[in-house]
């Protein structure tokens, strides 16, 4: 049996609650030998689902909004098979998350946890709802790998089952990771791969030279390494360091320069362009598929200049060379490339990012 404690600050209503929790637990249900049914708050469960903020007394306090985002505590006494959720997070009833705007899939969650529940670990397979990394992108739904992993441990057939396994520390589960006409930028030109993911400390942007920033839906996002920071136009921090990959996921580590285009977001990786519709890819291009000439290999920085119309994206590579490009061609415009430094004076060699603010100043 399973119970529901209490209620989110961003989903108050409890019935919906329930309603997201049974669902969760009926796909567990339907593809196993287990049956649950739901008990009050006050009744034992062997499942107790709740949401908490900070230390709620398990040993394990949540860390506030970002990183992780719940965790759960595997069959056994005391704590054990009890999922408990971040209330700091911005949890939706929406199937599929949405990482600009910081909203977490509370029925993707509540499967994968209360998979560690019935006693599943994490899985390899990035596809399956026991992945480590949570996925905007990813229905809450079970895979084949998924099901193989309950009915090795319940079986098929309908029967009720108890829970036995010795409590151990719970596990968490971090945030993540993450084409339609012929319109050129719909166009994917390159095969992915996946990216690569190693640990590292994220850097202080005060005291470092920062790889990209670029505005992304009124806010300013700022790049280092595979780490983002998010600021309000204010110039107060909103969220940070976190990983890139948790909002694009097929983006390589480091990136070289971002820029947003209407509602079109374009990351410059060595020679290739990654062009998103907020968290969808949309196409991989190389710097070549804009008009741009073979020996430019990477690119200094990026920006769209709302001091002209039409919003106008300047690229400016390593060799002093900058390059308009023409929106609707998707290629660099005729009679370039320029000079940086015959136009823009004083600027020093090093400078690495570009934005442009409200009044048309580049930043």
């Amino acid at each position: 049996c399973f119970s529901v404690d209490n209620f989110s600050r961003t989903i108050r209503n409890i019935d919906i609650i329930r309603r997201e929790v049974s669902a969760a637990i009926e796909e567990w249900q339907r593809f196993s030998s287990l049956y649950f049914r739901e008990v009050s708050p006050n009744a034992d469960a062997d499942i107790r689902i709740s949401f908490a903020r900070g230390d709620h007394y398990d040993g394990f306090p949540f860390d506030g909004n970002g990183r992780v985002l719940a965790h759960a505590f595997p069959p056994g006494g005391g704590p054990g098979g009890n999922v408990h959720l971040d209330d700091d997070e911005h949890w939706t009833v929406r199937l599929i998350g949405d990482p600009l705007a910081n909203l977490i899939s509370l029925r993707a969650i509540l499967l994968h946890e209360i998979g560690h529940s019935l006693g599943l670990a994490h899985s390899y397979d990035d596809k399956s709802i026991m992945y480590a990394f949570y996925q905007h992108s990813l229905r809450p739904e079970l895979t084949v790998s998924d099901i193989s992993s309950i009915q090795r441990l319940y079986g098929k057939k309908i029967r009720h089952v108890g829970f036995t396994t010795a409590l151990t520390r719970p596990t968490t589960t971090p945030r993540p990771r993450t084409p339609k006409t012929t319109k050129w930028w719909h166009i994917p030109k390159i095969p992915l791969k996946p990216p690569t993911v190693s640990p590292r400390t994220p850097p202080d942007i005060c005291s470092t030279k920062i790889d990209a920033v670029t505005r992304v839906r009124g806010e300013f996002f700022v790049f280092k390494d595979k780490w983002l920071w998010r600021f309000r136009n204010t110039g107060e921090l909103r969220s940070g360091p976190r990983l890139i990959s948790l909002y694009w996921r097929e983006l390589p580590e480091k990136i070289d320069a971002a820029v947003e285009d209407k509602r079109y977001l374009m990351f410059f990786t060595k020679n290739k362009c990654y062009i998103y519709d907020g968290h969808r890819l949309l196409s991989v291009k190389r710097l070549t598929d804009f008009g741009l000439p073979s020996y430019v290999q990477k690119v200094r920085l990026v920006y769209a200049w709302n001091y002209w119309p039409n919003d106008p994206i300047y690229i400016w590579t390593e060799n002093d060379e900058y390059w308009k490009l023409d929106k609707e061609t998707g290629r660099v415009e005729l009679g370039y490339p320029r000079r940086i430094s015959a136009v823009w004076h004083n600027v020093p060699d090093d400078v690495s990012a570009a934005a442009t603010l409200n009044n048309g100043n580049l930043l």
